[in-house]
Protein backbone atom coordinates (compact mmCIF):
# COMPACT_ATOMS: atom_id res chain seq x y z
CA UNK A 1 0.00 0.00 0.00
CA UNK A 2 2.96 2.30 0.71
CA UNK A 3 0.73 4.81 2.55
CA UNK A 4 -1.23 5.62 -0.62
CA UNK A 5 -3.92 7.47 1.33
CA UNK A 6 -4.90 9.30 -1.86
CA UNK A 7 -6.11 5.95 -3.25
CA UNK A 8 -8.17 5.08 -0.14
CA UNK A 9 -11.55 5.69 -1.78
CA UNK A 10 -10.87 3.36 -4.72
CA UNK A 11 -9.24 0.81 -2.41
CA UNK A 12 -12.26 0.85 -0.11
CA UNK A 13 -14.68 0.54 -3.04
CA UNK A 14 -12.86 -2.56 -4.28
CA UNK A 15 -12.96 -4.12 -0.83
CA UNK A 16 -16.70 -3.41 -0.52
CA UNK A 17 -17.32 -5.08 -3.92
CA UNK A 18 -15.34 -8.19 -2.96
CA UNK A 19 -17.15 -8.45 0.38
CA UNK A 20 -20.52 -8.02 -1.34
CA UNK A 21 -19.74 -11.07 -3.49
CA UNK A 22 -18.03 -13.29 -0.89
CA UNK A 23 -19.56 -12.04 2.38
CA UNK A 24 -17.90 -13.47 5.48
CA UNK A 25 -15.55 -15.71 3.47
CA UNK A 26 -13.15 -12.81 2.82
CA UNK A 27 -9.82 -12.77 4.65
CA UNK A 28 -8.25 -9.36 4.07
CA UNK A 29 -4.46 -9.58 4.33
CA UNK A 30 -1.62 -7.20 3.58
CA UNK A 31 1.87 -8.39 2.65
CA UNK A 32 3.73 -5.54 4.35
CA UNK A 33 5.06 -2.09 3.51
CA UNK A 34 1.86 -0.35 4.57
CA UNK A 35 3.84 2.72 5.64
CA UNK A 36 6.14 5.16 3.84
CA UNK A 37 5.31 6.77 0.55
CA UNK A 38 2.95 9.69 1.17
CA UNK A 39 3.02 12.90 3.14
CA UNK A 40 0.09 11.74 5.31
CA UNK A 41 1.75 8.42 6.04
CA UNK A 42 5.12 9.94 6.82
CA UNK A 43 3.95 12.87 8.95
CA UNK A 44 1.75 10.59 11.04
CA UNK A 45 4.48 7.93 11.32
CA UNK A 46 2.01 5.41 9.92
CA UNK A 47 -0.97 6.31 12.12
CA UNK A 48 -3.04 7.47 9.11
CA UNK A 49 -2.58 4.08 7.44
CA UNK A 50 -3.49 2.14 10.58
CA UNK A 51 -6.62 4.29 10.98
CA UNK A 52 -7.61 3.55 7.37
CA UNK A 53 -6.94 -0.18 7.72
CA UNK A 54 -9.06 -0.23 10.89
CA UNK A 55 -11.95 1.35 8.96
CA UNK A 56 -11.50 -1.09 6.05
CA UNK A 57 -11.54 -4.10 8.37
CA UNK A 58 -8.16 -5.57 7.47
CA UNK A 59 -7.61 -8.90 9.25
CA UNK A 60 -3.80 -9.07 9.33
CA UNK A 61 -0.66 -7.52 7.90
CA UNK A 62 2.87 -8.81 7.62
CA UNK A 63 5.57 -6.45 8.81
CA UNK A 64 7.57 -5.06 5.90
CA UNK A 65 10.78 -3.06 6.00
CA UNK A 66 8.94 0.28 5.78
CA UNK A 67 7.08 -0.38 9.02
CA UNK A 68 10.50 -0.05 10.70
CA UNK A 69 11.28 3.37 9.19
CA UNK A 70 10.04 5.59 12.01
CA UNK A 71 12.05 4.39 15.00
CA UNK A 72 11.01 5.30 18.54
CA UNK A 73 7.72 6.71 19.75
CA UNK A 74 7.50 10.49 19.43
CA UNK A 75 6.24 12.98 16.91
CA UNK A 76 8.81 14.34 14.49
CA UNK A 77 11.78 12.36 15.74
CA UNK A 78 13.62 9.25 14.69
CA UNK A 79 16.78 9.44 16.83
CA UNK A 80 16.95 6.54 19.28
CA UNK A 81 18.00 7.80 22.68
CA UNK A 82 19.62 5.56 25.30
CA UNK A 83 17.04 3.22 26.77
CA UNK A 84 14.52 3.77 23.96
CA UNK A 85 13.12 1.05 21.75
CA UNK A 86 13.99 1.50 18.08
CA UNK A 87 10.78 -0.36 17.23
CA UNK A 88 8.72 1.82 19.56
CA UNK A 89 6.69 3.56 16.86
CA UNK A 90 5.76 0.28 15.17
CA UNK A 91 4.77 -1.23 18.52
CA UNK A 92 2.57 1.83 19.20
CA UNK A 93 0.90 1.50 15.78
CA UNK A 94 0.36 -2.22 16.49
CA UNK A 95 -1.45 -1.23 19.70
CA UNK A 96 -3.66 1.14 17.68
CA UNK A 97 -4.52 -1.54 15.14
CA UNK A 98 -7.68 -3.63 15.16
CA UNK A 99 -5.85 -6.10 12.91
CA UNK A 100 -2.97 -8.48 13.62
CA UNK A 101 0.62 -7.48 12.85
CA UNK A 102 2.52 -10.66 12.02
CA UNK A 103 6.17 -11.61 11.70
CA UNK A 104 7.52 -15.03 12.57
CA UNK A 105 11.10 -14.02 11.98
CA UNK A 106 11.68 -10.74 13.83
CA UNK A 107 13.15 -12.32 16.95
CA UNK A 108 14.62 -11.01 20.19
CA UNK A 109 18.41 -11.17 20.30
CA UNK A 110 19.85 -13.21 23.17
CA UNK A 111 16.49 -14.61 24.25
CA UNK A 112 15.97 -18.07 25.61
CA UNK A 113 14.35 -20.70 23.41
CA UNK A 114 10.64 -21.07 23.95
CA UNK A 115 7.88 -23.49 23.16
CA UNK A 116 5.76 -22.56 20.14
CA UNK A 117 3.00 -20.25 21.29
CA UNK A 118 1.69 -16.75 20.77
CA UNK A 119 5.13 -15.12 20.67
CA UNK A 120 7.31 -18.06 19.64
CA UNK A 121 7.89 -19.26 16.11
CA UNK A 122 8.12 -22.88 14.96
CA UNK A 123 11.90 -22.80 15.47
CA UNK A 124 11.47 -22.00 19.18
CA UNK A 125 12.65 -18.39 18.82
CA UNK A 126 10.97 -15.62 20.83
CA UNK A 127 9.34 -13.25 18.36
CA UNK A 128 8.71 -9.55 18.85
CA UNK A 129 5.31 -9.70 17.17
CA UNK A 130 2.83 -12.56 16.87
CA UNK A 131 4.21 -15.04 14.33
CA UNK A 132 0.81 -16.26 13.18
CA UNK A 133 -2.93 -15.89 13.65
CA UNK A 134 -5.67 -18.42 13.08
CA UNK A 135 -8.84 -17.05 11.52
CA UNK A 136 -12.20 -18.78 11.38
CA UNK A 137 -14.14 -17.49 8.39
CA UNK A 138 -17.43 -19.10 7.46
CA UNK A 139 -16.51 -22.28 9.35
CA UNK A 140 -13.08 -22.62 7.73
CA UNK A 141 -9.95 -22.22 9.84
CA UNK A 142 -6.96 -20.60 8.16
CA UNK A 143 -3.55 -20.06 9.71
CA UNK A 144 -1.74 -16.99 8.44
CA UNK A 145 2.00 -16.75 9.09
CA UNK A 146 3.77 -13.43 8.71
CA UNK A 147 7.36 -13.08 7.53
CA UNK A 148 9.65 -10.11 7.09
CA UNK A 149 12.36 -10.14 4.45
CA UNK A 150 15.58 -11.12 6.29
CA UNK A 151 17.56 -8.47 4.38
CA UNK A 152 15.53 -5.83 6.25
CA UNK A 153 18.18 -5.59 8.96
CA UNK A 154 20.64 -4.37 6.30
CA UNK A 155 18.33 -1.77 4.74
CA UNK A 156 16.92 -0.06 7.81
CA UNK A 157 18.68 2.08 10.40
CA UNK A 158 20.86 -0.17 12.55
CA UNK A 159 19.90 1.59 15.80
CA UNK A 160 16.22 0.75 15.16
CA UNK A 161 16.89 -2.99 15.04
CA UNK A 162 19.88 -3.42 17.36
CA UNK A 163 17.91 -5.60 19.82
CA UNK A 164 16.41 -7.94 17.22
CA UNK A 165 17.52 -10.19 14.42
CA UNK A 166 15.75 -11.42 11.33
CA UNK A 167 15.67 -15.21 11.29
CA UNK A 168 15.96 -17.00 7.97
CA UNK A 169 12.89 -19.09 8.88
CA UNK A 170 14.51 -22.32 7.81
CA UNK A 171 16.56 -24.79 9.77
CA UNK A 172 20.27 -24.48 9.09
Amino acid sequence: FHASIDKAEAFGATIRKVRAIYNDRVLHLDGGDLFQGSLEGNLSKGRAVVDLYNILGVDAAAIGNHELDYGPVGEGRIQVRPGEDGLGNLKARAQDAKFAWLSANIVQKNSERCQPGLRCNALGEKTVFAPRRIFNKNGTKTCVIGATTPSTEHITRPDFVRNVRFSSMKKT
